[in-house]
């Protein structure tokens, strides 16, 4: 659905409305639909998921598991069926296979702390920025912060082992190109800048225009390790439309959250993770941190 007139023009856009807007003119909607979504795609809960649905929210013909789990995605849209041919992802970072490359640079962080409203959108909890400014340079293009994101267990894996949770901090380009930053988050410590995110967390699904804002301003470069080497590739969505043509970096260093803030979060969204994809040929290169 389109962002709401009220936030569209002092919010950072969504990544259903970046979709729209640039990387997916052939299609209308990622948590990622959102790794999309910023303007709240219409959605419902997981089979899994215990939110409670509002009328906000209409029904997504897909999930994570059942019927209408990621093997029966393709039907919802042809992207997330590519097989053989395809870029999609997650995939799994394989560090013995990873290569170099002269021509790839250091993701480059411009954060500062600024407040964020945090929604439901039926398929994971979303946090939106209500002001602009936060952005990232990956190889020489900027990307915007768009929102962020979770899901539960990781998406990506580290040589075959995946992470307790994974954020996902999405980024649109003035030219319409889409980045995603993934943090792998692991059991320990309480993560302290998304402290009161983890203790709001919202049950009941909405859109966008139903955020509820938070007091404290979250600064991403807390939760960044920018020093950290990433895994970088291009793939795709990892939600319908699973559109491809999106550039990823994975940090290898996972960060931590405590069993509290994973337990709050598996309460509402558990297992919403789409399975690794094939890598069909695709290079996956390792970069170091700035």
């Amino acid at each position: 659905m389109p962002c709401p007139a009220s936030r569209a023009a002092r919010l950072a856009l969504p990544l259903s409305a970046l979709l729209a807007l640039g990387l997916a003119t052939a299609c209308s909607s990622q948590d990622d639909a959102t790794d999309a979504a910023g303007t709240a795609p219409a959605a419902s809960p997981s089979p899994t998921a215990s939110p409670t649905a509002s009328p906000a929210a209409s029904a997504e013909e897909w999930s994570y598991d059942g019927a209408t789990g990621p093997q029966t995605w393709g039907d919802v849209a042809a992207s997330c069926a590519a097989g053989a041919t395809g870029s999609q992802s997650p995939i799994d970072l394989d560090e013995a296979t990873m290569t170099t490359s002269a021509t790839e640079t250091p993701v480059s962080l411009a954060m500062t702390a600024v407040p964020y409203a945090v929604f439901n959108n039926g398929h994971t909890v979303e946090a939106v920025p209500e002001e602009p400014g936060n952005a990232f340079t990956v190889d020489g293009v900027t990307y915007q912060v768009a929102q962020f994101h979770f899901h539960h267990g990781s998406e990506h894996t580290l040589d075959g082992a995946g992470s307790a949770m994974e954020m996902h901090v999405v980024g649109k380009s003035d030219a319409g190109a889409t980045a995603v930053l993934g943090v792998l988050l692991d059991v320990g410590a309480q993560n302290g800048a998304l402290g009161e995110l983890f203790a709001n967390l919202p049950s009941t699904v909405t859109d966008e225009d139903g955020a509820t804002a938070l007091t404290t301003p979250i600064d991403l470069s807390a939760v960044i390790p920018s020093t950290a080497t990433v895994a970088r590739y291009t793939g795709s969505l990892t939600t319908p439309p699973c559109t491809e043509g999106v550039v990823w970096d994975v940090y290898l260093t996972p960060q931590t959250i405590s069993q509290g803030q994973l337990d709050a979060f598996a309460a509402l969204y558990p297992d919403n993770e789409r399975p690794v994809q094939a890598l069909n040929g695709r290079a996956v290169f390792e970069v170091a941190g700035s």
